[in-house]
C-alpha cells in the first residue's frame, strides 16, 4: 500500500472520526458512559467479526493469536493510552467549546516531531515551519478562551493531554498494528480499553438502560462511524505513514469537526476560528511537501513478523 492510498485512508478516517464530538454532544449522554460503551461495543463487534473470519483453531487464525501472545504487552499499553485519550477528550467538553477542543489537535504534529525522533524519524526544517503555523492557530483559539475564564483553560489542557495520548498510541502499537489483522488489533485494543474504563462508571451517572432511542442512535453512530470506521481507516494509514506525516494531516480534522458541528449543532465559528483554519491548511501543505520522501516509522518488533 503506497503512493496516495494511505492518505486516502487517513482522510476518510479523519472524516469519520470527526463525527465523534458532534455525535457525543447531540446524544446528551454521560461522558464516561459514552467512552466505555463505544469501546465495549466496537471491541466486541470487531472481535466477533475476526472470530468468524479466522477462527483461532484454523491455520491463519492460530498464527494471529500466536502473535497476540508475543505482542500482548504493547497492546495492553496501547489500550490504556487510548482509553485515557477518550476520557480526557470527552471530559474536556465540560470545560471548553467544541471549536477549541478541535483546534487544539494542532499540538499533535509538535508532539509527533519529538516522539518520532525518539523512534528514529529524521527531523526536517519543514516540520518546524509547519508546527510554527499550527502554533499560531493554537494561540488564536486559546487567546479567545482567555475571555471565558479559567475553566476553558482546564478543558484546553485536557485536550492537549488527550492529543499526547493519541500521538503516543501510534508508535507504541505499531508492531501489533502491522503484525495483526486490523479487526483483531482494534478489537483487542477497544475491549481491553473498555475493561480499564469500567471502574470509572462507579463515579459517573451510568444509566445506559434509561436512555432512549434518541440517545442510542447517536451512540451507535459513534460506534460504527467514528470508532470502527474512523479509527479503522486511520490505523490502516498508520501502517505506512511516518508519525509526523500522520499527525500533520490531522490538522484538517478541526475543519471537519467544525463543519459537522455547524450542521448538526449550530456551532458558531467566528473570524478567529476561520483565520486559524486557514493557517492549518497552510501548515498541512508545508509539512507534507517538506517531508515528501517516503519514510516509514521504524519499529524493532515488526522485524519479528516478516510479511506482516
Amino acid at each position: 500500500m503506497g503512493g496516495w492510498r494511505p492518505f486516502l485512508f487517513l482522510f476518510g478516517g479523519l472524516l469519520f472520526a470527526s463525527t465523534s464530538g458532534p455525535f457525543f454532544l447531540a446524544s446528551g449522554m454521560d461522558a464516561y458512559t459514552t467512552a466505555f460503551s463505544r469501546m465495549a461495543l466496537a471491541g466486541g463487534l470487531l472481535l466477533g467479526v475476526e472470530l468468524l473470519r479466522r477462527p483461532p483453531w484454523s491455520g491463519p487464525g492460530a498464527e494471529s493469536w500466536r502473535r497476540v501472545r508475543a505482542l500482548l504487552p504493547s497492546i495492553l499499553l496501547g489500550a490504556a493510552i487510548f482509553a485515557l485519550h477518550l476520557l480526557l477528550w470527552t471530559a474536556a467538553f465540560s470545560f471548553t467549546s467544541l471549536g477549541s477542543s478541535a483546534l487544539l489537535i494542532v499540538a499533535q504534529p509538535a508532539m509527533a516531531m519529538v516522539i518520532g525522533g525518539l523512534f528514529g524519524e529524521r527531523f526536517r526544517p519543514a516540520m518546524g515551519v509547519s508546527i510554527a503555523l499550527a502554533a499560531l492557530a493554537v494561540f488564536l483559539v486559546a487567546a479567545g478562551d482567555l475571555e471565558i475564564g479559567p475553566s476553558a483553560w482546564i478543558g484546553d489542557g485536557m485536550c492537549l493531554l488527550a492529543a499526547l495520548c493519541v500521538t503516543l498510541f501510534i508508535p507504541v502499537t505499531q508492531a501489533a498494528r502491522r503484525a495483526l489483522p486490523m479487526s483483531l488489533f482494534l478489537g483487542l485494543t477497544f475491549s481491553f480499553g473498555a475493561v480499564l474504563l469500567a471502574p470509572f462508571l462507579r463515579v459517573s451517572n451510568f444509566a445506559i438502560v434509561e436512555y432512549g432511542w434518541r440517545e442510542w442512535r447517536w451512540l451507535l453512530g459513534i460506534v460504527f462511524v467514528s470508532t470502527i470506521g474512523g479509527h479503522g481507516l486511520t490505523n490502516l494509514a498508520a501502517r505506512r505513514l511516518s508519525l509526523f506525516r500522520m499527525q500533520v494531516v490531522t490538522l484538517l480534522q478541526p475543519l471537519l469537526v467544525l463543519a459537522i458541528g455547524a450542521h448538526l449543532l449550530d456551532v458558531r465559528t467566528g473570524s478567529t476560528h476561520l483565520g486559524a483554519a486557514a493557517l492549518l491548511v497552510l501548515a498541512v501543505a508545508v509539512g507534507l511537501w517538506g517531508t515528501r520522501e517516503r519514510v516509514l516509522l521504524p519499529t524493532r518488533l515488526t522485524a519479528r513478523f516478516p510479511g506482516a
